[in-house]
Order: C-alpha cells, then sequence, then structure tokens
C-alpha cells in the first residue's frame, strides 16, 4: 500500500489533517514514521462506538500522531541513556563487590555451571566473538575471567548473575546497593531492550497491568515512597497500573538509588526541562485527552519528587 493509499485510509477512520498537509504527511511516512509507527499512537485517542461514526476516531488529527512520536524518540533516547547509565553502575558494583571477598577467580564459571544450556545457547563461540569488545577472542564463556564476562553478556545475563551472585552471597553482601535496585531490573531490562529496538514506548500508556504485576516489590516499593510524598492513593493506582509507567518509575527510582547525586539531578533535571519544554510545545493537541494528560502530569510530579528527595550528602565533586 503507498503513502497516499494510506492516508486515504486514515482520512476513513476519521484522522483529518489540519495542522499538516497531505503532502507533508506523505513526506513524514516515507522518511521519518512509517504509517504502522504513526498508527501505535493511535491508541492513546478515543473511537466512536455508536452513530453513524462507529469505528471512527474522535476529533484526531495525522499532526497529534506525529507529535506523540516525535516526542516519544526523545523519550527513548531518555531511557536508553539511563539504562546505560544504571547498568555501567551495576557492572562497577559487581566488581568492587566480588573483588572485596576475593570470588574473582571463580564466580563465574560457578554461575555458568549452574545455568549451563541457557548459556551454551545464548553465548555459542560464534555469538561470543560477535559480542567481544577490543579484539577479544573469547570459545568458552565460563573460561573468562570477570571483567570480560561482563563486557559480553547481555542485560538479561547481567540480571541473572546479579540474582546468582547476591542471592549466594546474601549474608556478605547484604549491604551493598545493588540490593537496592535488584527488584527494578525486570523494569530496566523491559525499558532498555524497547529503546534499543527502536520500539514505540508511549503507545502503551493504555496497557494496564495484572493484578500480579501490580503487586510486584517493585511497584510497592516506588508506590510507597511517592504515597509518602503526597501524591493521593488513587492517583497511584491509576497511574502504576499502567504497565509503562510503573516501568519508568522504577528506572527513575532505581536510577536515583545507583548513581551519584549530581549525575542523578543532572539527568532528571534535563527529564523536567523536556517535559515542560518540548512536551508542551504544542498542548492544545491534547487538551480534551484526559488520560494523555494525567499521565504526564503524575510522570512530572514523580521526577519533582524525586529531585528534590536526592541526598546532597552524596554529591560528590571528584575534580579539584
Amino acid at each position: 500500500m503507498s503513502e497516499l493509499d494510506q492516508i486515504a485510509q486514515m482520512i476513513n477512520l476519521g484522522i483529518s489533517f489540519n495542522h499538516i498537509t497531505k503532502d507533508s504527511a506523505e513526506r513524514i511516512m516515507k522518511r521519518e514514521y512509517a504509517y504502522n509507527k504513526l498508527m501505535e499512537y493511535s491508541s492513546l485517542f478515543d473511537i466512536y462506538t455508536s452513530t453513524d461514526k462507529a469505528g471512527r476516531f474522535v476529533s484526531l488529527d495525522f499532526s497529534y500522531l506525529y507529535d506523540i512520536a516525535c516526542i516519544d524518540s526523545e523519550v527513548r533516547k531518555i531511557i536508553m541513556v539511563m539504562c546505560l547509565d544504571v547498568e555501567q553502575a551495576l557492572k562497577t558494583i559487581i566488581i568492587s563487590d566480588i573483588n572485596k571477598y576475593e570470588w574473582n577467580s571463580s564466580i563465574v564459571s560457578d554461575f555458568v555451571a549452574t545455568d549451563s544450556e541457557f548459556i551454551q545457547n545464548a553465548y555459542s563461540e560464534d555469538n561470543v566473538n560477535v559480542l567481544s569488545q577490543n579484539g577479544l577472542k573469547v570459545k568458552n564463556v565460563g573460561e573468562t575471567d570477570l571483567n570480560t564476562f561482563l563486557e559480553i553478556v547481555s542485560f538479561g545475563t547481567l540480571q541473572r548473575f546479579v540474582k546468582y551472585v547476591y542471592d549466594k552471597k546474601s549474608s556478605d553482601l547484604c549491604e551493598s546497593s545493588i540490593r537496592a535496585i535488584e527488584p527494578f531490573l525486570d523494569s530496566i531490562r523491559i525499558l532498555r531492550n524497547a529503546a534499543a529496538h527502536n520500539n514505540a514506548v508511549l503507545c502503551r500508556i493504555s496497557e494496564v497491568a495484572s493484578e500480579k504485576l501490580t503487586l510486584c516489590k517493585n511497584n510497592i516499593i516506588v508506590r510507597a515512597f511517592l504515597g509518602s510524598k503526597g501524591i493521593k492513593h488513587r492517583n497511584l493506582d491509576t497511574n502504576l497500573s499502567r504497565t509503562v509507567i510503573s516501568d519508568m518509575c522504577s528506572l527513575i527510582h532505581s536510577y536515583c538509588k545507583i548513581r551519584p547525586s549530581l549525575n542523578a539531578e543532572s539527568t532528571l533535571e534535563h527529564i523536567l526541562s523536556f517535559m515542560k519544554g518540548r512536551c508542551l510545545e504544542h498542548r492544545e493537541f491534547y487538551d480534551k485527552n484526559t488520560r494523555l494528560c494525567s499521565v504526564y502530569q503524575f510522570m512530572l510530579n514523580t521526577v519533582e519528587i524525586y529531585l528534590k528527595s536526592l541526598d546532597k550528602c552524596d554529591a560528590i565533586c571528584y575534580y579539584k
């Protein structure tokens, strides 16, 4: 189907072109966002369920879809940077904790032995050679030293390794800062994968988590923290039941726990600037969208709360 055919299909669905011309929309779908990518965001808007307009969108313009797609691109960049920062801090703390107790020599081989089938499938010789960096040639991931192992493994494997190390050595590592973010690693992995594969994130605002997920430890921790800072229970119930919002809050919470305060402060201030600036450039598009307005206000309050709650005593400057 050509872009012109896709535009005709949008018109049939009740999507207007009042702010962006059809010619410009065609160029956008050829160069920036494909039809299917833009239509993912249509789930954020209402559809007529009765009358002769049933099945058509209520007051949805092409420009709304394009604007959210552009905002979502920036959101994914922010998520990716935060996830990489958390991953770097995670690896650094793991190395420090393991070196402290001189477990380096056997910890990798011990871990691989507990999950050998998974490791063999995920890290065959061909895969490891592709994943290895700096010219490293690895034939058996179980025979690598800790530093090399952490360089070549995926975030999912890193998560498994964290669970293995900190469960096995629980008595020795009970004070490690990794303990504070371990419940949030699932959410970080999900967001990291979405950002890395350029998957739409904001369209998932419509997804509501199951009751089992809302009772997960990470959600309970975030709910208790935000509740103690004045966010009402009903507001928490509504927004933390949204899967992607829960994941984003988990990422922010863990980021503030594991990153030095100066770094976290800079990142959160950047997010606030983005939310108060770029996100509101076309606020008139969303004035009547109560769901998006609610989510926006909740996330704005959340970022402001975490920013104010940073431990300024941890704001160490390493430069003279």
